[in-house]
């Protein structure tokens, strides 16, 4: 089979809509793979929005959902945990399949742990690949996992509050730089800024003409490194992460704004 990707745009804040879903899907489809908070943009999927997307979904019936969780418990809003398609459609759970892991809410990327519930012949199967593959992961990351999902709400709450304190700060540091406009993300720990119009025709003599020749110039002469929205199939967007201190981005967005007054000297 091929991928088909779907492209979104900034007026549905870069969200796969029931309508755009509708007019892509069609008797060949095989899958669709979710994901909310989503990465790059950060944004989440309404609980109406969901709606939409399960009464599209549920007239193929022949289409697997992938439901990728693994920012749902890091959201800005009034929700703790993310809304889910399952929670909007339950009729969909016979042929979903949720994924999530330890790495994003604990902090635990490098342990390399998650998990998958699904129909119970998708998981046997899965099992069986597993154990032939990476065997199993091991006791140790499953104990301190057990520990993370049983008894550390207090803690991922506060790392919730750091984390849109950052965001917060962080948006409102790159509005101010002159061609660059960031909308604050839902959740997750992304930024999605809009660079389009440093990015200059290919007539102009400006040496940043996409995303990732800004990405590569910041790199080699700011050393702060980002990644070009190409990557992601949108030009003209950048994704930074503010996973990291406040001084540290802080000094990181300082360089940016001084790299952008460069180019526009």
């Amino acid at each position: 089979g091929f991928p088909r990707v779907v492209q979104t745009d900034s007026q549905s804040g870069f969200k796969l809509t029931a309508e755009v879903l509708e007019s892509n899907i069609t008797e060949k489809t095989k899958g669709i793979i979710f994901n909310s908070p989503s990465n790059p943009t950060g944004n989440m999927y309404s609980l109406e929005e969901l709606k939409a997307i399960g009464e599209v979904l549920l007239k193929h019936p022949n289409v697997v959902i992938l439901s990728d969780d693994i920012y749902n418990e890091l959201v800005f809003v009034q929700d703790e945990i993310a809304p889910h398609l399952l929670q909007a459609t339950p009729e969909l759970a016979e042929r979903t399949i949720v994924i999530n892991g330890v790495s994003k809410t604990y902090s635990m990327t490098g342990w390399r742990l998650g998990w998958a519930i699904g129909p119970k012949d998708v998981i046997s199967a899965m099992t069986k690949f597993q154990s032939q593959t990476v065997s199993c992961a091991s006791p140790f990351t499953q104990q301190a996992a057990v520990e993370a999902l049983l008894n550390s709400d207090k803690q991922v709450q506060e790392k919730v509050q750091v984390l849109k304190q950052r965001r917060d700060k962080a948006v409102a540091q790159l509005n101010d730089i002159e061609g660059i406009s960031c909308l604050p993300p839902d959740g997750a720990f992304y930024l999605w800024p809009n660079i389009s119009s440093l990015c200059k025709p290919k007539h102009d003599p400006s040496p940043i003409k996409s995303s990732k020749d800004f990405a590569k110039m910041l790199l080699e002469k700011k050393r702060v490194v980002v990644v070009p929205g190409a990557e992601f199939g949108q030009e003209g967007y950048l994704r930074i992460s503010y996973a990291l201190g406040e001084e540290r981005m802080t000094e990181a967005i300082r360089r940016i704004s001084d790299f952008v007054k460069e180019l526009n000297a």
